[in-house]
Protein backbone atom coordinates (compact mmCIF):
# COMPACT_ATOMS: atom_id res chain seq x y z
CA UNK A 1 0.00 0.00 0.00
CA UNK A 2 1.56 3.35 -1.09
CA UNK A 3 0.17 6.33 0.89
CA UNK A 4 0.82 9.77 -1.54
CA UNK A 5 1.00 7.40 -4.53
CA UNK A 6 -0.09 10.45 -6.84
CA UNK A 7 2.79 12.12 -5.89
CA UNK A 8 6.71 12.27 -7.93
CA UNK A 9 7.71 9.10 -5.64
CA UNK A 10 4.85 7.43 -5.38
CA UNK A 11 4.12 7.20 -9.16
CA UNK A 12 8.06 4.85 -9.00
CA UNK A 13 6.85 3.42 -5.78
CA UNK A 14 4.03 1.93 -7.93
CA UNK A 15 6.51 1.04 -11.02
CA UNK A 16 8.79 -0.57 -8.48
CA UNK A 17 6.38 -2.69 -6.75
CA UNK A 18 4.80 -3.42 -9.85
CA UNK A 19 7.87 -4.86 -11.67
CA UNK A 20 8.01 -6.87 -8.56
CA UNK A 21 5.10 -8.70 -9.17
CA UNK A 22 3.58 -6.84 -5.85
CA UNK A 23 -0.39 -6.47 -5.45
CA UNK A 24 -0.26 -2.50 -5.21
CA UNK A 25 -3.32 -0.61 -3.69
CA UNK A 26 -2.48 3.00 -3.98
CA UNK A 27 -3.95 6.07 -1.77
CA UNK A 28 -4.21 9.29 -3.13
CA UNK A 29 -7.13 12.18 -3.86
CA UNK A 30 -9.84 11.46 -6.14
CA UNK A 31 -8.64 13.82 -8.73
CA UNK A 32 -5.40 11.21 -9.57
CA UNK A 33 -6.93 7.77 -8.80
CA UNK A 34 -6.82 7.45 -13.04
CA UNK A 35 -3.24 8.58 -12.79
CA UNK A 36 -2.25 5.49 -10.28
CA UNK A 37 -4.77 3.30 -12.34
CA UNK A 38 -2.64 3.98 -15.48
CA UNK A 39 -0.02 3.25 -13.32
CA UNK A 40 -0.88 -0.33 -13.08
CA UNK A 41 -1.79 -0.01 -9.47
CA UNK A 42 -4.20 -2.83 -8.49
CA UNK A 43 -6.30 -0.94 -6.16
CA UNK A 44 -7.11 2.51 -5.18
CA UNK A 45 -8.56 4.13 -2.52
CA UNK A 46 -9.50 8.10 -2.29
CA UNK A 47 -8.31 9.26 1.03
CA UNK A 48 -11.44 11.95 0.66
CA UNK A 49 -14.14 9.66 0.86
CA UNK A 50 -12.17 7.03 3.14
CA UNK A 51 -9.87 6.48 5.41
CA UNK A 52 -7.88 3.54 4.77
CA UNK A 53 -6.54 3.11 8.46
CA UNK A 54 -10.07 1.65 9.04
CA UNK A 55 -9.06 -0.45 6.50
CA UNK A 56 -9.76 -4.52 7.17
CA UNK A 57 -7.43 -5.81 4.42
CA UNK A 58 -3.62 -6.46 5.22
CA UNK A 59 -0.24 -5.35 3.75
CA UNK A 60 3.06 -6.47 3.46
CA UNK A 61 4.49 -3.62 3.05
CA UNK A 62 3.15 -0.25 3.71
CA UNK A 63 5.07 3.17 2.47
CA UNK A 64 3.53 6.35 3.30
CA UNK A 65 5.19 9.05 0.79
CA UNK A 66 3.58 11.92 2.43
CA UNK A 67 3.40 11.38 5.88
CA UNK A 68 -0.20 12.13 7.04
CA UNK A 69 -0.41 8.91 9.32
CA UNK A 70 1.87 7.61 12.10
CA UNK A 71 3.21 4.17 12.42
CA UNK A 72 0.69 3.92 15.36
CA UNK A 73 -2.11 4.68 12.60
CA UNK A 74 -1.09 2.00 10.26
CA UNK A 75 0.63 -0.82 12.28
CA UNK A 76 -2.75 -3.24 12.86
CA UNK A 77 -2.89 -2.98 8.63
CA UNK A 78 0.43 -5.01 8.67
CA UNK A 79 0.56 -8.50 8.27
CA UNK A 80 2.78 -9.78 11.01
CA UNK A 81 6.15 -9.59 9.71
CA UNK A 82 5.43 -6.56 7.40
CA UNK A 83 7.28 -3.80 6.84
CA UNK A 84 6.37 -0.11 7.46
CA UNK A 85 8.20 2.39 5.82
CA UNK A 86 7.45 6.73 6.69
CA UNK A 87 7.08 8.49 10.01
CA UNK A 88 9.49 6.68 13.15
CA UNK A 89 6.95 4.92 15.80
CA UNK A 90 6.47 7.27 18.73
Amino acid sequence: MINGSSSGGGHLAIQIAEACGAEVTSVSSTNNLSLCKKLVADHTIDYRNEDFTKSDKKFDVIFDVVLTKSYKETRRLLNPKGIYIGRPPH
